[in-house]
């Protein structure tokens, strides 16, 4: 979660994919949702995508395990098999 308070009367807040925006500086009330799409960190596919037989999102940064993998100790062709074989 982050907090981006950006007046002593209005917010931004961070969850996940989702942003809220609260405002009271005229003294409306304004809360607005807004939804952002995120990437991948190491392919850059868009998350929350399910292609048919595809695995679902790793976590909230990677698509897949192997995307983990690769953006953090690089690619190895015998850990791809490895991953591959693990998942089917």
């Amino acid at each position: 979660m982050k907090i981006d308070i950006r007046t002593p009367k209005s917010v931004y807040i961070i969850i996940g994919n989702k942003t809220f925006y609260i405002d009271d500086s005229t003294d409306e009330a304004i809360m607005e949702k807004f939804e952002t799409e995120t990437n991948c960190k190491n392919c850059g596919s868009k998350m929350g995508i399910d292609c048919g037989e595809a695995e679902p999102d790793y976590n909230h940064e990677y698509c897949s395990l192997g995307c983990y993998h690769e953006d953090h100790i690089g690619y190895d062709p015998e850990l791809n098999k490895e991953l591959h074989s693990q998942i089917n």
